[in-house]
């Protein structure tokens, strides 16, 4: 997986990049295997309060993205991972969902292989009837 940490405005220490990428990966491929892209962002608000933004890009068609705040830029990124797990859980199990919806026949009869001999009564009375 490709994994792209950055810092707007913001130094950020190798012990915080080590972090996210110790986190990132596990955490994606827990749910959808390999991934493909990961981006995090840090940046600080004007509240002097630190923001991490997360956009993880699963599989092709699925993009997902979360973001956390707090005064800690660890803190505001565990944040913003719960936000990502979350939404991966839940997208993984409609998934699941859908796939085991597909397989299923309700209301579709089978045909049956073989043909409805008619009675013998019934085979007497149509050559009378032809007669008449």
């Amino acid at each position: 997986m490709e994994l792209n940490i950055k810092g707007q405005n913001i130094d950020l220490g190798e012990a915080l990049r080590a972090y996210v990428e110790k986190t990132v990966e596990p955490t994606v491929e827990k749910h959808f295997g390999r991934a493909i892209k990961a981006n995090v962002v840090f940046s600080r608000e004007k509240s002097k309060r630190l923001r991490a933004v997360i956009s993880v890009h699963a599989k092709r068609g699925i993009l997902v993205q979360g973001h956390g705040a707090a005064d800690d830029p660890q803190a505001a990124f565990d944040s913003a991972m719960e936000r990502i797990e979350k939404q991966l859980r839940r997208y993984k199990s409609r998934l699941i969902k859908h796939k085991k919806g597909r397989g299923t026949d309700e209301g579709i009869f089978t045909a049956h292989k073989y043909i409805i001999a008619p009675e013998p009564a019934e085979e007497e009375a149509l050559p009378e009837a032809a007669d008449a």
